[in-house]
């Protein structure tokens, strides 16, 4: 049970990183076009939003990671017990 809270808890982070990242992104990208209407700078607001988006996205892809591996882990020991029980009957 407490197996599949921790997986659980990975997959929302995966999802509320992968959100985040893409909020980030659509916003460096609407800075990209703003600052172009513009024709100023926007290069801090552009850095942030694009290394928030950057990082997000990294972290995403390291909760989907670990959420994979535990689901891996979990169907392994599911079926090496499914394998001990009918070779005990």
């Amino acid at each position: 049970m407490i197996h599949l809270r921790r997986r659980s808890i990975a997959l929302d982070a995966a999802v509320l990183l992968g959100a985040v990242a893409a909020a980030a992104t659509c916003a460096s990208v609407f800075t990209l076009f703003v600052g172009a209407l513009r024709n100023s700078t926007v290069a801090s607001v552009l850095f942030t939003t694009f290394g928030i988006a950057i990082a997000c996205t990294i972290s995403a892809i390291g909760a989907f990671t670990a959420e994979m591996l535990m689901t891996g882990s979990g169907v392994r020991a599911e079926m090496a017990a499914k394998r001990r029980s009918s070779e005990q009957v």
